[in-house]
């Protein structure tokens, strides 16, 4: 390795998947989060992982209020159906 050569983001070795919601440069952080919540069900249930997440939508909204603005938008634009088949779709071609 050159230390003099820039360092490449993860996404930039990572062939790039067409997605609704998760562009590839952010798949660390969703990847981060989708396992925070996975294990937070798997050691304290469902009903604590969601409690979890909604807490955390409300702490987002009130700290950013364009955010949910701008997503709240984007969902309503997009029918959450066609969000949940996305991956099923994308697991079909792999």
């Amino acid at each position: 390795m050159n230390p003099n050569e820039p360092i490449k983001k993860s996404s930039e070795s990572q062939p790039h998947t067409p997605s609704l919601l998760f562009p590839p440069e952010h798949s660390t952080a969703f990847y981060t989060f989708l396992s925070i919540l996975l294990k937070m069900k798997q050691e304290l249930g469902l009903e604590a992982m969601l409690e979890y997440m909604e807490k955390y939508l409300r702490t987002i909204d009130s700290h950013n209020p364009n955010i949910a603005n701008v997503v709240g938008k984007a969902l309503n634009s997009i029918p959450v159906e066609v969000i949940f088949n996305e991956l099923s779709k994308h697991e079909k071609t792999n």
